[in-house]
Formats: C-alpha cells, sequence, structure tokens
C-alpha cells in the first residue's frame, strides 16, 4: 500500500541521516584529543581479561559524557565514566563543562558491571588535558571517588594475572586492598560424583606481584596513581595558610559558646529528674551514662577552644547539646513530665521556625560565599526534617529520643549559623544558571556512588553508620530534586557523596581502621584544590579546617569526611572560573627508570580552548564522511527498492 511505502521510507530516511547530524557535531570541535588505555577486568566467567577504552575529549564541548561498550556493560560502569572526566578535570584546571568527554569500551567476552577501571579513566582523562604520556607497561584497578580518592574494587587477583599475561609490569591497586580474600574451588571425584568444596585464600598482592614479575603498588588518589603511570607528578600551588575570616571564627566561637551554656543547663535540670526513675535501675544507669557522655563532649569542646581549635570544639559541643538535650528528654518522658507527642511538636515547631530563615533571603543576590553559606544550611535544614521523619518511622523508644534531639539541636542552631549568609563578602560572581547545571552534576555524582557503596554494603554483609548518612543524604537529595530546590541540591548531594566515599573506605580498609596516611593524603589533595582556586570557597576552607582538627584529635573518619566535602565544595566553586591551570614535572618517587622526555602541560585560555597545536580531528571528520556516503548511497538504494513495491515480510 501506498502508506506503508511512505511510513517505511520515513523511517528509514530518519534511520540514515542521523550519521549526518553526529557529523555536523564532530566537524564543530576545534580540537579532539584521543587516548587508548588498557583497563584490567573480570569477565562473566570469573577470568580475568583486559579491555580496550578510547578517551577523548572535544573542545568546545558542553559537559556532555557519551559512553558505548562492547559487550553491553552495566549502568555504573557508565556512570562512572562521567565521575572520571569530572575528577579529571578539576584536578588538570579545565572546566567541565567546556568540553565534551567520549568513552568507547571493548572487551573480548562479557565483563562483570562495576567501576572498577573507572580510575584508570581518570588518569586517562588527565593524560588529555595534561598532554602526557601513560606508560606502556602501567595499568591499575580501582574506582574513583568523586573527592579524587581510589576505591575498592574485587577481582584484583585476577585482574592483576590478567595484566601480567599482557605483559604489564606495573599495577596499582586501591590502598587498603593489598590483602585480597578470593575463594578457590576444590573438586574430588568420587564413586557417588563430584564434590566442590570452596575454600577462601587470603594473599599479599604485593608480594605475589613480586613472584610473577610485576610491581604492585597500592595508591589513594587519582592524582598519585597518575604519578605512577605518567612518571609526571601535578604540581600543588604554593600559598600562605589558610586563614579563616574573623567573621566565621567570631561567629562559630558564638555558637560554641551558646551550645555549651544550653548544655551545662540541660545536665544540670537531668541530672536533678534522676531521682524521679531511681526506682528502674537500667534507666537510670542508662540516663546517667547519657550525662556522662554529655559531660566528656563538653570537656573536649571548651579543651579546644582553648587550643583554639574553634571548629572541632564546636564540633563536640554540638554533640553535647544532642547527648544532654537526649538525656533531659528520656528522663523527663519516664518521670511522666514529658509525653513522647510534647517532644515531637517540639522539634516540629522548631524545624518550622528554621525554615522561615530561608524565606527571607534572595540567595541568587548574595555574594558566592555568602551562597555557600545559604546552601550549607539549607542542606542542615533538610537533615533535621530527615531525621525527624526517621525518629517518627522508628520502633525503638531510645532511637527516637536520640534521632529528635539530634534534630531539634540542628535546627535550633540555624538562627545562629545563618548570620554567616549576610555577613559573608567577596567570593567569584554568581551565575545562576551555571549553579543548576552544578546541581545536576553534583547529582549526578552522588547517583553513582550511593548505591554502588549501598550495593557493595548488600553483597558483603558490611554495614557502616557513614553509609546510612550518605544514604539519608541522598533521599533527601532526591526530594530536593522532585521540589526543584536547586541549592538545597548541591548542598545535600556534596553530604551524600562524601560519606558514600568515607563508608567505602571503612568498610573495605582490610577490617582495620581508616588509616591517617589516607585521611592525611585526601587532606593534601583538598588543601592542593583550595589553592588552584585561590581559596574562592568558603565553606571549602571551613571544611578543611574541620578537617585538620580533627586529624590531630585523632578523629580519622570525621576528618576524612570533613576533607571530601572541602574537596566537593571546591571542585563546585571552581567551575565559575576561579582556578589556575595545573602544570606537571617529572616525579622522581616513581618505582621506575624515566625514560620519556619532559612533556609541556596542556595550556588553557580564559574560554577554555586549547592554545597549543591541536590533535588534528582530520580522523573523526573521515570517518563521519565515509558514514555518510554510505548512508546516501542506502537510501538511494532504498528509495529505490521502496518505489518497486519491494515489502517486508509480514
Amino acid at each position: 500500500m501506498p502508506s506503508e511505502r511512505i511510513v517505511a521510507l520515513v523511517l528509514l530516511v530518519a534511520v540514515l541521516i542521523s550519521p549526518l547530524v553526529s557529523s555536523s557535531e564532530l566537524v564543530n570541535y576545534k580540537y579532539v584529543r584521543t587516548v587508548v588505555i588498557h583497563a584490567p577486568a573480570v569477565s562473566s566467567s570469573g577470568v580475568g581479561i583486559l579491555t580496550n577504552i578510547t578517551l577523548s575529549i572535544a573542545y568546545p564541548g558542553k559537559g556532555r559524557v557519551y559512553f558505548s561498550a562492547l559487550p553491553l556493560t552495566e549502568l555504573d560502569t557508565q556512570a562512572a565514566a562521567r565521575v572520571a572526566a569530572w575528577v579529571a578535570a578539576s584536578i588538570s584546571g579545565a572546566s567541565f563543562y567546556d568540553y565534551d568527554y567520549f568513552v568507547s569500551m571493548e572487551a573480548s567476552a562479557p565483563v562483570v558491571g562495576g567501576p572498577s577501571a573507572s580510575g584508570l579513566m581518570t588518569v586517562g582523562f588527565l593524560s588529555l588535558f595534561l598532554n602526557a604520556t601513560i606508560k606502556p607497561y602501567a595499568t591499575m584497578t580501582g574506582m574513583i571517588n568523586p573527592d579524587g580518592s581510589i576505591g575498592p574494587v574485587g577481582g584484583i587477583k585476577e585482574k592483576l594475572d590478567a595484566a601480567k599475561s599482557m605483559g604489564f609490569t606495573l599495577f596499582l591497586i586501591p590502598y587498603g586492598q593489598r590483602y585480597y580474600t578470593y575463594p578457590v574451588v576444590n573438586q574430588t571425584v568420587t564413586p557417588f560424583g563430584i564434590i566442590r568444596r570452596v575454600t577462601y585464600v587470603t594473599i599479599d598482592l604485593v608480594k605475589y606481584g613480586q613472584e610473577i614479575g610485576v610491581n604492585v603498588v597500592e595508591v589513594k588518589t587519582a592524582r598519585e596513581a597518575f604519578q605512577y603511570l605518567t612518571g609526571y607528578s601535578i604540581a600543588c600551588p604554593k600559598q600562605a595558610e589558610i586563614a579563616l575570616p574573623n567573621v566565621v571564627i567570631n561567629t562559630v566561637n558564638n555558637v560554641t559558646f551558646k551550645t555549651l551554656n544550653e548544655t551545662s543547663s540541660n545536665l544540670d535540670q537531668a541530672q536533678a529528674m534522676l531521682k524521679y526513675i531511681s526506682a528502674n535501675a537500667l534507666y537510670y544507669d542508662y540516663v546517667a551514662r547519657l550525662i556522662t557522655t554529655a559531660r566528656n563532649y563538653a570537656t573536649n569542646a571548651t579543651h579546644y577552644s582553648a587550643l583554639n581549635m574553634n571548629i572541632i570544639a564546636n564540633s563536640f559541643a554540638f554533640r553535647s547539646l544532642v547527648y544532654s538535650t537526649y538525656a533531659l528528654w528520656l528522663a523527663q518522658y519516664l518521670s511522666g513530665r514529658l509525653s513522647f507527642d510534647d517532644i515531637v511538636k517540639k522539634v516540629n515547631d522548631t524545624i518550622n521556625e528554621a525554615s522561615r530563615l530561608f524565606e527571607k533571603v534572595q540567595p541568587f543576590s548574595l555574594t558566592y560565599f555568602g551562597l555557600e553559606a545559604f546552601i550549607d544550611n539549607l542542606a542542615s535544614y533538610y537533615d533535621s526534617q530527615i531525621l525527624l521523619y526517621t525518629a517518627l518511622n522508628s520502633t525503638s523508644l531510645t532511637s527516637q529520643l536520640y534521632l529528635l534531639a539530634y534534630a531539634y539541636s540542628e535546627a535550633r542552631l540555624l538562627s545562629d549559623w545563618m548570620g554567616l549568609v549576610e555577613s559573608l563578602k567577596g567570593g567569584p560572581l554568581v551565575n545562576e544558571s551555571l549553579v543548576s547545571q552544578q546541581a545536576m552534576t553534583l547529582y549526578s555524582l552522588a547517583s553513582t556512588t550511593v548505591p554502588y557503596a549501598q550495593t557493595l554494603s548488600s553483597e558483603a554483609g558490611v554495614s557502616v553508620d557513614s553509609l546510612t548518612l550518605a544514604s539519608d543524604y541522598y533521599a533527601a537529595a532526591q526530594q530536593a530534586l522532585n521540589y526543584n530546590d536547586t541549592l538545597a541540591l548541591i548542598g545535600l548531594s556534596i553530604y551524600a557523596s562524601a560519606y558514600s566515599s568515607l563508608a567505602l573506605h571503612q568498610m573495605f580498609s582490610q577490617g582495620q581502621a581508616i588509616t591517617r596516611d589516607l585521611v592525611k593524603t585526601v587532606g593534601d589533595e583538598a588543601f592542593c584544590l583550595l589553592a588552584s582556586t585561590n581559596f574562592s570557597s568558603i565553606m571549602a576552607q571551613i571544611y578543611y579546617e574541620y578537617g585538620l582538627e580533627a586529624l590531630n584529635a585523632s578523629s580519622l573518619d570525621e576528618a576524612l569526611a570533613a576533607f571530601s566535602m572541602s574537596i566537593l565544595y571546591s571542585q563546585a566553586v571552581e567551575q565559575v572560573g576561579a582556578r589556575a591551570p595545573s602544570h606537571i614535572s617529572p616525579f622522581t618517587e616513581t618505582p621506575v627508570p624515566l625514560t620519556t622526555t619532559t612533556v609541556p602541560p596542556l595550556q588553557t585560555t580564559a574560554t577554555g580552548g586549547v592554545t597549543q597545536t591541536p590533535v588534528s580531528p582530520r580522523m573523526p571528520l573521515a570517518t563521519a564522511v565515509i558514514i555518510s556516503v554510505i548512508a546516501l548511497v542506502s537510501l538511494v538504494i532504498g528509495i529505490i527498492l521502496l518505489l518497486k513495491g519491494t515489502r517486508y515480510p509480514r
């Protein structure tokens, strides 16, 4: 029928002209750079294989990340490519949104999905931005976290064997995974059949690598991995030490003083209430321990305040307020002087009162520093809502009251912290459309790391509090997205990414605690980004200082989370243009001699354009032309066949 021919013709034209559209976009790129990397992976049959990954950056772009895989791989692998591109742009000093990114993955067999190649992708993108060459005998495995740290992966021994089989002599693995446990299947043939027994063997991958002729090195960050894989280090700008503005220090100290006074009042009341619950020895002892915990936190706050460690002092003061409120409410509830509904109403009223603080502010009329403070406070407000909701859905009285006390304390102090919003002046200009773009990018990073951490936690049967926090913040970010609350989405996504990174390090640190060495390295990365952005993020400075003080106080988990948040805030601000391009220099700590000459850095103009001789885009253009010619020939043939009345079988 004629109508069938018309429909078929329209469909044929729509399919065949698509290469022409794609070629048009390719021609518009002024510069294209490409590198091929070889990433070890584990096939679906459990065997280690190598995948060939072609990476390209193209200018000018819009921050789009294109991914293809043959055979098809899982979504988390594709999502991890965006994190890799984001981190590489951040470390190199490039504007993420000035480029498009292309990832093409090919393997000889279906591979197990996951972000284990994203660490190597990050180094690959870095090599393109900085015009460095990856050593042909070096490769790695490890996921990339949004803060630039290298996260844990599975199947490391199988990947190491695959790297050895292909002639690689340097193999990087995530820090903390040197000792690797893997299953070994033993089969025994009996007259009644085959009996299979699975035993688990733990090996030292560094020693195993020595035995097979491969140098295995643990790395903590993408910056470290770049050094080993290229032989060059990325310079950290020389800057003076951070000095927080006086308005920040004064606000922090005032909040600490107010918090400790309220804690003291709560403790006096709670102590007086103990006599009314003395008949119940169990609850009496429990409330007494809560009082002791709150006093200890208050003592620590006073101690660190005297040492001018103002931010960690404030953190301890806040915890003293939470536990003193919890102790008081529990004692009042047990003695019949306060009902649960009364407590819920008190918390809900406090949160509602806090919400009105944000209604009074026009955020995009603020300077950038003030806007950052607004964003961070908005995240705290959402957090108090999360805690209230979680408490109401809990079945444990003690858990309910603790969560309510935390939500109340957080919302209670927001009026003081909101004072920073109007007081902070300075920072880069605010671009409202770019802020919205940043919100979606940061949310996409959280959408990669949080679900992956949740999956690994489920598979490994390991759970940590930081993952619960990350999950709560991510859920709140989804809610902010649904409400089109762009600014809340930024803060909540940063919190979710930072705590999911902490959770991954906690869950897969070989059963050990987070190490000072790891925390210090991530802290160094935080400082490098701060210096590179000329200290243009006040929240990055605050969280960096908090990380330093927590590190000095040996609160390593808190320090790692704070450094991660500092990095993420720096990454957010650098995309408004407050960024110095990175430079590379020979890296002398590499375990093998350098044989390459110094590589000049890839310089970028103020608009992000490449100023040195570009990589010619003739290959992509030629490819596009060939595809277009084939498409046109096919189109002509198709039209001829259609006009002849050819039909497809039903």
